[in-house]
């Protein structure tokens, strides 16, 4: 956290852990690298990952005679 020359350590400490509380009790996310509900780190395998990005990134398919 070097982006924060006029802040001490405890301030940078107090920050981490407001974020931590904030994403396990308000933000409720499942995304990778996330707090999630029970208070632990959400991580996902790559293959986790890979099915979620390719899930939603499609927004149709068609074969060459559907066109």
């Amino acid at each position: 956290m070097a982006k924060w020359p006029c802040c001490n350590t405890g301030a940078k400490d107090n920050a981490l852990q407001l974020v931590i509380a904030y994403q396990s009790k308000i933000e409720k996310s499942t995304q990778h690298f996330t707090i999630g509900e029970d208070g632990e780190m959400v991580v996902k395998s790559k293959s986790e990952l890979k099915k979620e990005f390719l899930a939603a990134n499609d927004i149709a398919r068609f074969d060459e005679n559907d066109i």
